[in-house]
């Protein structure tokens, strides 16, 4: 036996305490059987938590139905003493946590504040009581994230600690400025910045919400107010949009605050792999650490070399067993540390698996979203799979995308397949949908448990996002939200107000486009000034001039913006203002003189 490939404990130490950035990968020459432990579950780049604070209305009427629209997960933080729950019992206490995967967090009994620690106390442990009731009826021990109300009155320190140690809760990363939109940030960019923040340094971001906006006129209740510190509904949207896309890229693993605490602790614990044994037909490990194992429940990611030729892996650890995929010799899956066995053994089928290359497909562009189905040690073949779809935003008949019927096949002499969802672009708003392929079982291979799904994004036009802002459930009606519609005093279209960034229904005259003659390099020139809406990726602005506005065919381009991108052209003068709005200047390129007659205008396309 080579000694120096079985001092592996010692060597993963050291990889999980130096690794700062990316994934991990396998040592130079490794050999069956070496693993490592992947920085963070499902080998993801960094983390990202998404938590909502005091169980407000708008919870369960708008952010959890977008989160099961996106597979998403979140910590939700609740008062069970407090009327947010108690007027909706039934929805907290039942149909929440039975129909999906969201977490609770304990937030205190009423958010009332508490003078004294037995006042603490009280709170702290009738909430928690009330989630134990939900998660944990027998009474197992179970861990549970802890988020300090907003009060007047508590009590910090050491007492507190104590309390939250006696209740198994762990504290989340604190509330400020920078992690709460509406009380600081207030943009979806922001918060992809701290994203990609975490990206960058493959570490752990999050963010803090307390209600969403509702909008009647979209289709939300009409309750006349909004919850607490509501973030706009449209910046949510553009957050979670965001943050869904990185998770498809294998970016982020979007959790709850106590997984994400469980697999950094455990991880962090320097878990002992030993490798029992490994033939060419059998790997066998032991993963150990020394946290709580009752409370320390989550598996963590192992990625573990295995022979060349193996077209899979079946995993077993005690009772849990898992087909696995082999991807350029790793299998990768979950084992729990806690020293049982855990067997990798080679299956005599290969085992089919699937990924998203290109997880968005967009009407406007148009591009297409791209799958891969990966069977390792074939050479061609066919592999089934389904496909489902969610709901769109507005009823619609109309044919959304084209996909490959299933099954698909794999070329003689290759053990992978491409193929592409294409949008098909319409003039209707249908909004996001979110279409899910599923590998089915068939002849001559297996399906890996874990990677048997694969989700990509179908958009659709900005300027249909637009109109569903504007005009709610009467976005799809010409009269209404056409493009030439006509709903303001000044004469404006849609197109023009969604073009200028102007709210359609308020447009004055003094939002139109502006012309002018002013002295430029010494000599005089005719001037447009305009604004421009940068997420209008949908149209094209250009500013033309002519000799003759009899001739259709006269007018030339001196200043071009495309696809939201700044201004550009012989004509472009500058180009300034904020993220959401800018303000344009653009000149003819003539001095006015040299020609009888010179016209000026901003034309819009799509």
């Amino acid at each position: 036996m080579n000694k120096a490939r079985h001092r592996f404990p010692a060597i993963c130490a050291v990889l999980l305490a130096t690794i700062s950035l990316g994934v991990p990968t396998h040592p130079l020459a490794a050999a069956p059987g070496d693993s490592l432990v992947a920085r963070w579950k499902d080998n993801k780049t960094a983390a990202f938590l998404l938590m909502f604070d005091d169980g407000c209305a708008s919870h369960y009427q708008i952010v959890i139905p977008e989160l099961v629209k996106r597979d998403m997960i979140a910590t939700f933080y609740v008062n069970p003493g407090h009327s947010n729950w108690t007027s909706a019992r039934a929805r907290w206490e039942t149909n929440i946590p039975t129909t999906t995967r969201m977490v609770y967090g304990n937030h205190s009994w009423s958010h009332r504040g508490a003078a004294t620690l037995e006042e603490v106390e009280t709170e702290i442990r009738l909430c928690q009581e009330a989630i134990n009731a939900i998660y944990s009826p027998d009474g197992t021990p179970r861990l549970t994230s802890w988020g300090q109300p907003g009060v007047d009155k508590w009590v910090y320190g050491a007492p507190l600690q104590a309390l939250l140690n006696k209740y198994n809760l762990i504290s989340r990363p604190p509330f400020d400025a920078a992690h709460g939109p509406v009380y600081g940030i207030n943009t979806g960019a922001a918060i992809l910045a701290l994203a990609d923040d975490a990206i960058a340094k493959a570490s752990m971001q999050y963010v803090i919400v307390h209600g969403v906006e509702r909008r009647a006129a979209q289709g939300d209740p009409d309750w006349g107010w909004q919850d607490f510190w509501a973030f706009n509904r449209d910046q949510f949207r553009v957050t979670l949009d965001g943050l869904w896309e990185r998770a498809a890229r294998g970016d982020l693993w979007i959790t709850d605050h106590i997984s994400q605490h469980k697999y950094e602790a455990a991880r962090n614990n320097n878990p002992s792999i030993q490798l029992v044994g490994a033939t060419s037909q059998r790997i066998e490990l032991r993963i150990a650490g020394t946290l709580d194992p009752q409370l320390y429940d989550l598996p963590l990611t192992l990625r573990t070399e295995v022979p060349a030729d193996w077209p899979g892996v079946v995993v077993t650890q005690g009772t849990r067993t898992a087909t696995v995929a082999v991807v350029n010799g790793i299998a990768q899956y979950d084992a729990l540390a806690d020293n049982t066995l855990v067997v990798l053994a080679r299956t005599a089928l290969p085992v089919a698996s699937l990924t998203t290359l290109a997880p968005a497909a967009l009407e406007h562009v148009p591009s297409s979203a791209t799958f891969q189905i990966h069977l390792p040690g074939a050479t061609g073949g066919s592999v089934n799979y389904s496909v489902s779809t969610s709901a769109p935003a507005l009823a619609s008949s109309a044919n959304r995308y084209t996909l490959p019927a299933s099954p698909a096949t794999i070329p003689a002499g290759s053990s992978s397949t491409m193929f592409s969802l294409a949008p098909i672009p319409n003039d209707t708003f249908e909004g996001t949908q979110f279409v899910t392929l599923t590998l089915q079982p068939g002849e001559g291979y297996l399906v890996a448990d874990s990677a048997a799904k694969a989700t990509v994004v179908v958009r659709d036009h900005p300027i249909h996002d637009w109109k569903f802002v504007q005009f709610g459930l009467t976005a799809n009606q010409p009269a209404q939200a056409g493009d030439s519609a006509v709903r303001n005093s000044a004469q404006m279209t849609n197109l023009m107000a969604y073009a200028l960034g102007i709210k359609p229904t308020a447009a004055r005259f003094a939002d139109w486009p502006v012309s002018h003659a002013r002295t430029y390099d010494s000599t005089e020139h005719l001037f447009l000034r305009f604004t421009r809406n940068p997420a209008a990726t949908d149209i094209v602005y250009s500013v033309e001039v002519s000799n003759d506005l009899a001739d259709a065919d006269a007018w030339t381009p001196v200043a071009i913006s495309t696809d939201g991108a700044t201004t550009t052209g012989p004509g472009f003068v500058s180009e300034t203002g904020t993220a959401t709005l800018r303000t344009v200047e653009a000149r003819d390129p003539d001095p006015v003189g040299a020609h009888p007659r010179r016209f000026m205008r901003l034309a819009l396309s799509r």
